[in-house]
């Protein structure tokens, strides 16, 4: 099962063109960037740095931002699969989008949580931008409202940190495109 969601984790991202991060240096000889280790998932390890990835669900409520960190691919897909299924953590929120979210990655084990009865709809967006020498992590994003969505898919693009300050030109042409300023008013 854990290499289900590892092959779903490598759909998400076999679109991405990998690129160079801008790097600039005011000094003669700058120092060459650190060798990265790029795998499967798009998740970037750099001088024994850690596997990223992020989450973030709304349905007119939120997750709040969900931050995983591990020191192999099977940890971290644990690590997020396990987040998704609980409640407490989740703030009690977007129960239908987490559970497509588990089911879209093809997580590990069931969804024993009851989904409310009604209108549920769920809009998805994610990115992981991978270079010889960085990686932002995995960004997934799920709420039953575009408009939400959006805005929170908007504002991590433009986040340096939560990002790595990897992939900005990557990054700045996602946002162009999905017309993010409009997306954010």
């Amino acid at each position: 099962m854990k290499k289900q969601l590892i092959k779903a984790l490598v759909i998400i991202v076999s679109g991405m063109i990998l690129t160079s991060c801008n790097k600039s240096s005011s000094s003669d000889n700058p120092t060459p960037a650190p060798a990265a280790t790029v795998t499967p998932t798009g998740a970037a390890v750099i001088n024994g740095a850690k596997y990223y990835a992020t989450y973030e669900i709304t349905n007119g409520c939120s997750t709040g931002k969900k931050v995983f960190t591990a020191n192999t691919e099977q940890e971290l897909a644990t690590q997020f699969c396990n987040s998704l299924k609980d409640e407490a953590a989740n703030n009690n929120c977007a129960a239908y989008q987490r559970k497509s979210a588990f089911e879209s990655l093809q997580c590990e084990g069931t969804w024993t949580q009851e989904i409310p009865n009604g209108f549920n709809s769920v809009s998805q967006r994610n990115y992981a931008y991978v270079t010889e020498s960085c990686g932002t992590g995995l960004h997934f994003f799920s709420s039953s409202d575009s408009k939400s969505l959006m805005r929170i898919y908007c504002a991590a693009l433009q986040n340096e940190e939560q990002n790595r300050s990897c992939s900005k030109d990557k990054r700045d042409e996602a946002y162009n495109k999905a017309n993010c300023i409009e997306a954010i008013k």
